[in-house]
């Protein structure tokens, strides 16, 4: 089915109210195209946003979804919701494995339902300016790096957790397709329960990507590096910087100061209402995914 042209602002329900669904629900808040309509969450405190709360998922009444609880729930929360037939936004990763993961997107395509995972960084302004510079040129080298400090929080693999937007942002830059070969190497150190390192490297023809993430750094580093032809790239997505070196010079390009997850559901709220392209970001899902599955095997 497809999503309906809509202009009045869209009414989201949010499930999951721990820190990640507190940030949705301040920019679905603040949009002037969603209204924050329910939270769905088994803690009575979710009941703090200032609007319906209910323990278990409650669809009616509302136009679109956002699944923001622990990803073992992904999948279950995702189908109810797609057979719904509402328009469903849920936090990286899709689900908890490939398979799960590969069967929520199979069933939206099903159904003709908007769906989106929650690749936040794709709106960070850094990268579209990288990608605004590289104009399409493909890199033939390529270094991303994300270090953070170890969260307890956190119980999943460093390679689901982070790698996986260093994927995402790879294959977009080689044009959305998968590599032909990954080498990698997972190490736990901190965690009781998963590794917190996780390296890469990736082969696409003749361009190779090295991805590096780590959650056990004293500092964030958030980096990427793009040696296309005549050109080298490198942004900076913490402090939002990006420079441009050609020919022996280096300068700053312009880069916007929109807040990435502001503009991520300002996407969403367009595919729930009808424009956009659906099948196009159903199609971007399973990529990083499936390279994240090669680099746990």
């Amino acid at each position: 089915m497809k999503a309906a042209l809509r202009a009045a602002p869209l009414r989201v329900a949010l499930v999951g109210a721990g820190v990640m669904g507190a940030r949705h629900a301040r920019v679905i808040a603040e949009s002037p195209r969603t209204t924050l309509a329910r939270v769905i969450d088994p803690d009575p405190a979710a009941g703090r946003f200032g609007c319906d709360w209910t323990p278990e998922l409650d669809l009616t009444g509302v136009d679109a979804v956002i699944v923001a609880a622990p990803n073992p729930l992904h999948e279950q929360i995702a189908a109810d919701v797609i057979e719904a037939g509402l328009p469903v936004l849920v936090e990286k990763p899709l689900a908890a494995d490939l398979d799960a993961a590969t069967r929520t997107v199979e069933l939206a395509a099903k159904l003709d339902v908007p769906i989106m995972c929650g690749f936040v960084d794709r709106f960070n302004p850094a990268w579209l300016a990288l990608r605004s510079v590289l104009g399409g040129r493909t890199p033939v080298h390529l270094t991303i790096v994300r270090h953070s400090p170890f969260q307890t929080r956190v119980l999943e693999s460093v390679a689901w957790d982070l790698l996986i937007h260093l994927a995402d942002h790879a294959i977009a830059l080689y044009g959305g397709a998968d590599p032909d070969a990954v080498w990698a190497r997972r190490t736990t150190h901190a965690s009781p329960v998963s590794d917190d390192t996780a390296d890469a490297l990736a082969t696409w023809g003749s361009g190779t990507g090295i991805l590096s993430a780590v959650r056990l750094g004293q500092r964030r580093m958030w980096t990427v590096t793009a040696h296309a032809p005549g050109v080298t790239v490198f942004a900076d997505l913490v402090g939002r910087q990006v420079t441009v070196s050609t020919g022996g010079a280096t300068e700053y390009a312009p880069v916007g100061d929109r807040e990435p997850l502001a503009a991520q559901l300002d996407h969403f709220a367009g595919l729930a209402q009808g424009y956009g392209d659906a099948e196009a970001e159903r199609e971007s899902i399973l990529p990083a995914h499936r390279l994240i599955d090669r680099v746990m095997k």
